[in-house]
C-alpha cells in the first residue's frame, strides 16, 4: 500500500540498503510474486493462443493443400478425357476421309478409265473451249495424238466456216445445259469427217463432249 511504499522511498533516499532488502523480502515479496505469477499466466496464455492459432493455420494449409491437390487431378482427368475425345474424333474424321479419298480417288480412276476406252469420241473442254482432256478414240477420230490435243481449242478441229457457229451453239448449250447436234470434224490431214456431237455443260467447269 501507500505506506509500504512511503517507507521505500524513505529508505532509498537514506540509501538505507538493509531497510530496503527488509522492505522488498517483507513487504513486496509477495505483491512482486503476485505479478510474477499474472505474468507468467499471460506468457503462457499468449503461448497456448500461439500454438493454437499455429494449429489452426496448419489445418487450414493441409486442408487447402489438399484441396488444391484434388482441383489440380480433377483439371487433369477432365484435360485428359477432353484430349482422348478430341484425338478419338480427329482419328475418326481422317479414317472417314481417307475412306471418302479412296472412294473419290476410285471413282476418278472408273470414269478416267471410261472415257479412255469409251468406243465414242470423248473431249472434255474448259470454259474458254480449250481442249484438257481425250480418250483413245477421240484421237483416232481426229489423228492427233493424245499429247497434241490438249493443247488445242475444239475450233482448231473445226473447218474455218462452222466457226461462225460455234458462239450460237454454245449460247443454247449454256441456256440448256446441252445440245446434240451435227457438226463436221477436221482431221490433222485435213481431211473433214461428219460427226453428231452430243454436248454437255459441266457445272462451272467447262463442257464434255
Amino acid at each position: 500500500g501507500n505506506r509500504t511504499i512511503n517507507k521505500l522511498k524513505d529508505a532509498l533516499n537514506k540509501k538505507d540498503e538493509q531497510a530496503i532488502s527488509i522492505i522488498v523480502e517483507k513487504e513486496l515479496s509477495s505483491d512482486i510474486n503476485s505479478i510474477v505469477s499474472i505474468l507468467n499466466k499471460l506468457v503462457q496464455l499468449q503461448i497456448n493462443v500461439s500454438d493454437e492459432l499455429f494449429n489452426t493455420n496448419r489445418e487450414i494449409y493441409r486442408s487447402s493443400e489438399k484441396k488444391i491437390y484434388i482441383s489440380i487431378g480433377v483439371a487433369l482427368i477432365f484435360a485428359l478425357a477432353l484430349a482422348f475425345l478430341i484425338l478419338g474424333d480427329n482419328l475418326s474424321l481422317i479414317k472417314n476421309l481417307e475412306a471418302s479419298n479412296r472412294k473419290i480417288a476410285a471413282s476418278e480412276d472408273k470414269c478416267r478409265a471410261f472415257i479412255k476406252y469409251a468406243g465414242d469420241a470423248i473431249l472434255i473442254l474448259n470454259e474458254d473451249l480449250r481442249i484438257t482432256e481425250v480418250n483413245d478414240s477421240a484421237c483416232k477420230l481426229l489423228g492427233y495424238s493424245a499429247e497434241e490435243l490438249p493443247q488445242m481449242k475444239i475450233s482448231d478441229v473445226m473447218p474455218s466456216e462452222e466457226h461462225e457457229s460455234l458462239s450460237e451453239k454454245v449460247n443454247i448449250i449454256k441456256k440448256s445445259k446441252g445440245s446434240l447436234h451435227e457438226r463436221r470434224g477436221r482431221r490433222k490431214d485435213g481431211s473433214e469427217v461428219d460427226t453428231e456431237v452430243n454436248v454437255r455443260e459441266l457445272q462451272g467447269q467447262g463442257y464434255v463432249s
